[in-house]
């Protein structure tokens, strides 16, 4: 890995692209551009995090049991 050269594509991106609301209810981001000639907003709507907060739960939950039968560590 070589950190000295970071990919180009990241950079620009970061540059030129700055994340300003981000409306996880609806799944939208908008992004203004920064632009001394012209303003211009851009919206991406992405899945929603339903889907993926209910696959978190789930990989969560296992994790609990573990704690509560401990008492065979001692």
């Amino acid at each position: 890995m070589v950190e000295s050269k970071p990919s180009p594509i990241s950079s620009v991106i970061a540059e030129k692209s700055v994340p300003d609301k981000i409306s996880p209810k609806y799944g939208e981001i908008q992004i203004f551009k920064q632009d001394s000639n012209s303003k211009a907003t851009t919206t991406y709507r992405v899945i929603p995090p339903k889907k993926i907060r209910i696959r978190t739960v789930t990989k969560v939950t296992p994790i609990i049991p573990k704690d509560v039968n401990g008492g065979d560590e001692q």
